[in-house]
């Protein structure tokens, strides 16, 4: 790209602001995944099956590999869904997990989360 298409990418308010919340949800939606399921897949688990086994949808962990390892960004919509999911279940998950005393990760395998 050269400085000529930055700036005007930059001169944009829509397309800067678009652009820079994509890539916000996509860097927070890839640091969920890779946080929830790291502990277990260096168990050899799958992402799919760590994640199954917390709650999580299969197609949260579908966008975090199209985010991981696609050259274009998913669209806004379907990024703040998966971010919504992922902010309700951190918040029933350290809830539930304060009221018990337990870790979080410990807690979660209980909870279900509507998707």
């Amino acid at each position: 790209m050269n400085e000529q298409n930055c700036q005007n990418i930059s001169e944009d308010p829509l397309l800067s602001s678009e652009t820079s919340l994509q890539l916000a949800y996509s860097t927070a939606l890839v640091r969920f995944v890779n946080n929830l399921t790291s502990a277990a897949t260096k168990f050899k688990d799958s992402m799919y099956l760590t994640a199954h086994k917390q709650n999580i949808p299969d197609w949260v962990i579908n966008l975090r590999h199209d985010v991981a390892h696609s050259a274009s960004l998913p669209p806004l919509p379907l990024l703040h869904q998966a971010i919504h999911l992922a902010r309700q279940w951190l918040i029933v998950s350290l809830t539930f997990s304060i009221d018990l005393g337990e870790e979080p990760h410990r807690a979660s395998a209980a909870i279900k989360i509507a998707h």
